[in-house]
């Protein structure tokens, strides 16, 4: 039977010391990817002894379970009251996916260690995301397509909805390859990647108005047609 989640401490005392682990090995992945942060470093970070951690966890991947919980909360609380902002009264799809991509970008390249090793436990061969993660993560899925799905009279595709979970999935799926991994956008730059990006997602969807700003690329860096 798989688990609902990483077990939680019910002492205070272990909750704080939990939380101060989580918090110091997010801080190390700002600075250092996952492999090379040790569980000596993570401790001292979080004021802690080697004791307590190993009391608890047996290796420092035990603590991606939780990283990802924190994260997930973290997101799925900051979309729903996204979404549910009137201001996006009267806002079209352009507007509303290129933000999408903005937004998406902008979290892979701020938290690029935590959100690489949180991509990479998910992608291993015995790694799976306990139930309860998984239906965070569709609610996530839902909300956003919901979102968009409210300019749905400016999608051609003959399949809006299935189009917009699935134009989603291709979105997030190549701008975490080329910025959490880096394969392809270090050649030609990261604006480039997610502007193109959008442009592919809109042209997918079947928008009128696809705004290809690979003009403006070509301006600035004084390259010709």
């Amino acid at each position: 039977m798989k688990s609902n989640g990483p077990k939680k401490p019910k002492q205070a005392r272990s909750i704080a010391t939990l939380e101060r682990l989580l918090c110091a090995t997010e801080e190390l992945l700002k600075r250092k990817t996952f492999s090379d942060i040790t569980v000596a470093e993570i401790v001292d970070s979080a004021a802690a002894s080697t004791g307590a951690f190993y009391k608890r966890f047996s290796s420092k991947a035990e603590l991606l379970p939780y990283l990802i919980e924190k994260r997930q909360d973290m997101h799925l609380a900051e979309i729903r009251e996204f979404v549910a902002d009137p201001k996006w009264r009267g806002i079209g799809l352009v507007e509303r996916i290129s933000l999408f991509t903005k937004i998406l970008s902008k979290s892979y390249l701020q938290d690029r260690g935590l959100i690489r090793a949180l991509v990479s436990r998910q992608f291993s061969d015995r790694a799976e995301l306990p139930p309860d993660e998984i239906q965070k993560a569709h609610e996530i899925i839902d909300l956003v397509a919901r979102w968009l799905l409210e300019c749905v009279d400016e999608i051609r595709h003959p399949s809006p909805a299935n189009a917009v979970k699935v134009g989603m999935f291709m979105a997030v799926t190549t701008l975490q390859s080329g910025l959490l991994f880096k394969p392809v956008s270090k050649r030609f730059g990261d604006a480039l990647l997610v502007t193109e990006v959008t442009n592919a997602l809109l042209a997918y969807l079947g928008v009128a108005r696809v705004q290809c700003i690979s003009q403006k690329h070509t301006a600035k860096t004084g390259d010709t047609q």
